[in-house]
């Protein structure tokens, strides 16, 4: 399948889901949707484990990212580093370009390309991603919000080429309490799965450096449910010196779904032409639990 026919796939699933239900986007916690003066919003996040469409790393550890965005209007360009908690190193830069349309009253439409530069050594679940599209739509309806959201990611591993796709539909509500925002929010997930088998491939490597590793299963590249994920998003915003800041918490419950047993080969290094193993892999897939704090603050 061609890139061409692969970002097709995504538009017509994100134009048939504008009578759908989905996601709240990855929007910041500050709502600058409506600033007309370029601002400038500073985040700190620390993210518990890195964890994509109910798949966690091979290697869990916690991640804290530093970013800065500037906003103009609807636009926005972020740029971030992830630090590595657990074997202390920079894990990746990333940059986002993004724009957010207004449709109708009630309804927005989105969307943003990302490069990031991961470390040769990651174990992050997406250290797999070379550069992201990603768009999709959000309706309001009163204290409730639907979203559905489509990404295509190229991958960079030399060993498994081509694109990973993801669709996304999740419904939340917004409670608002004074300086308190809760938004209790279900998501369901659909996708492929080569990101997954270049991180186990990347995990066997790292453990026996001696060999090669090579992960296949014919079913990963096909689009199948990934999630259920809920999360609870609480965000409280006050403001000082006429300065917008805001400290979130968002805790995520993620039951995976569709595990695959994976056929691994593995190769000496200094090997010549044969595979010397050949083996099954069959990851545990089971119900995760993780979290992000995030500070924000607009200036």
């Amino acid at each position: 399948m061609n890139v061409l026919k692969q970002v097709s796939i995504v538009i017509v699933l994100l134009v048939s889901s504008l009578g759908a239900v989905a996601q709240i986007t990855n929007t910041k916690s500050i709502d600058i949707k409506n600033l007309k003066q370029p601002t400038f919003t500073f985040e700190l996040e620390m993210l518990s484990n890195s964890v994509w469409a109910g798949r966690q790393s091979s290697i869990p550890s916690s991640y804290l990212t530093p970013s800065i965005t500037y906003h103009h209007k609807r636009s926005y360009l972020t740029a971030s580093l992830t630090y590595q908690n657990k074997q202390g190193y920079i894990d990746n830069y990333s940059i986002v370009l993004g724009d957010t349309l207004r449709l109708f009253n009630n309804m927005d439409v989105y969307g943003s390309v990302e490069g990031s530069f991961f470390s040769i050594n990651s174990t992050n679940i997406l250290a797999s991603n070379n550069y992201t599209l990603a768009g999709g739509l959000t309706y309001n309806l009163g204290s409730f919000s639907f979203s559905a959201d489509g990404t295509l990611v190229f991958l960079k591993d030399p060993r498994i080429k081509g694109t990973d796709q993801f669709i996304s539909f999740s419904v939340a509500y917004n409670y608002a309490l004074g300086k308190w925002n809760i938004n209790p929010t279900v998501m369901n997930s659909l996708g492929t799965r080569k990101f997954f088998m270049i991180n186990r491939s990347n995990f066997f490597e790292n453990e026996h450096p001696n060999y090669i590793y090579e992960v296949f299963n014919p079913v990963a590249n096909k689009l199948q449910i990934l999630d259920y994920e809920m999360s609870l998003p609480i965000t409280y915003t006050p403001h000082y010196k006429r300065k917008q800041w805001s400290l979130s918490f968002t805790p995520t419950w993620a039951i995976p779904v569709n595990n695959l047993i994976y056929t691994i080969s593995r190769t000496p290094v200094l090997h010549e032409g044969h595979f010397v193993f050949r083996g099954l892999d069959e990851p545990s897939i089971k119900p995760i639990w993780y979290f992000d704090i995030t500070l924000s603050a607009n200036f």
